[in-house]
């Protein structure tokens, strides 16, 4: 099955459940007390897991959450990624790396400018165009894109502390490929002259 691994003691649905919350954050099995299905939430300094109404929970042994892990491992938004990886290659937008350690998993990171570049889903990110809310369930939908969106200011804050500029793009901004790039590479630009003129300074 999925992974290449399955055992019959997670279903397919806990799978697919899994990928659509990972959002970059594979950081902290837990369980929400409304939907009974296990999903990924980051853990960063100096926030409880209180904070985010959830209570963490160890379902498996080292071994199966291990395997759980591997089975789910770059999974979350990969398409999203794999199509702005392409338009990067028809654009010629080099110098990009992806799997990079650095808090809030970016999608892309730009090492030599020091840019940081996440694809946010419009769903779970709260997209104003195109987010909708299930019209079911609506206190723990509200409460899920309320924390999603305090963890991406979290996120941004930490990265910006330690000297990285953040880039977040839309999931519906993927078919706008020549504005996408353009706005890509104005960044990219701006931030290349921003450090050389930086380097200048210190060898004047």
């Amino acid at each position: 099955m999925f992974g290449g691994w399955d055992d019959g003691s997670v279903s397919q649905q806990d799978i697919i459940l899994v990928v659509d919350c990972t959002d970059h954050f594979p950081l902290g099995l837990t369980c929400s007390p409304h939907r009974q299905f296990f999903c990924w939430e980051t853990r960063l300094p100096g926030i409880e897991e209180r904070e985010w109404g959830l209570t963490v929970v160890d379902v498996f042994s080292t071994q199966k959450r291990s395997q759980v892990m591997a089975a789910i491992k770059s999974s979350g938004n990969r398409s999203t990624e794999l199509t702005l990886a392409r338009i990067f290659r028809r654009k010629g937008i080099r110098g990009w790396r992806r799997n990079q350690p650095l808090i809030g998993r970016p999608d892309f990171v730009f090492r030599r400018e020091r840019v940081v570049l996440f694809v946010d889903g419009c769903f779970w990110h709260g997209c104003p165009k195109h987010g909708r809310r299930p019209d079911s369930n609506t206190e723990y939908w509200d409460a899920k894109f309320s924390r999603n969106k305090k963890r991406d200011r979290l996120v941004n804050r930490e990265l910006r502390k330690r000297g990285w500029s953040v880039v977040r793009i839309w999931e519906h901004e993927l078919h706008h490929e020549d504005r996408l790039a353009g706005k890509v590479e104005a960044v990219l630009r701006l931030r290349s002259s921003k450090l050389d003129q930086e380097a200048s300074q210190w060898v004047g």
